[in-house]
C-alpha cells in the first residue's frame, strides 16, 4: 500500500466524515432506512467532528440522554439534555462546540447545561471547538505516519478514493 502523508489522511479522514458527503448519505439511507436531515447534535446524524472524534475515543459513550428530573423543565428549561460524548468511569461529558456556540445566547444555554452537569449529577463537562478537534486529529496522524501505518489507519482506500 502506498505511503501517504499525515495531511493527505487528514483531508480524507475529514471528507469521509463530513455529514453531507455522498458517503454518509448512502450509509443512513441503507442501513437506517432514512435520509440524513439533521447534523449534529442528536440521534445518528453527526458533524464532521464528532464523527472525528468518535473515530479518535471509540470507548466513549455518545449521544447519552440526561433527564433533569421532576421540576427540571422549571429550573433548566430541559427536560433533558444530550451529552455527545460521556466517559462515566472518569465523570466527563465531552461536548464537540461547532461554530453556532460562539453566539452569545448559545454560550448562555451550555454555562446552564454545564451547570445541571456538575452540581446535579456531579459530572465535568469539557468543551472542545472544531479546531481542537482538527488539532487532536494532526497530533495522531503524524504518530501513525512515522510508524507507517496511516495508510492501513484510514482503511483500504485507493488512492483516487482519497483524492476524490
Amino acid at each position: 500500500m502506498p505511503q501517504i502523508t499525515a495531511k493527505e489522511a487528514f483531508d480524507y479522514i475529514m471528507l469521509k466524515c463530513h455529514p453531507y458527503s455522498n458517503f454518509n448519505y448512502l450509509v443512513d439511507v441503507f442501513f437506517f432506512g432514512r435520509e440524513a436531515n439533521f447534523h449534529g447534535g442528536c440521534g445518528d446524524y453527526r458533524t464532521a467532528h464528532e464523527k472525528v472524534f468518535s473515530l479518535m475515543f471509540p470507548d466513549l459513550q455518545s449521544q447519552v440522554p440526561f433527564g433533569t428530573g421532576k421540576g427540571g423543565y422549571k429550573k433548566y428549561r430541559a427536560k433533558r439534555y444530550i451529552a455527545d460524548f460521556y466517559d462515566p468511569d472518569r465523570k466527563i461529558i465531552y461536548e464537540i462546540d461547532g461554530t453556532n456556540h460562539k453566539r452569545e445566547i448559545e454560550q448562555l444555554k451550555d454555562k446552564i447545561r454545564d451547570y445541571f452537569f456538575y452540581h446535579e449529577l456531579g459530572i465535568r463537562t469539557i468543551r472542545l471547538t472544531n479546531k481542537d478537534i482538527e488539532n487532536l486529529l494532526m497530533k495522531r496522524l503524524p504518530q501513525l505516519e512515522e510508524k507507517g501505518v496511516l495508510a492501513d489507519a484510514i482503511g483500504p482506500a485507493s488512492e483516487s478514493q482519497r483524492s476524490a
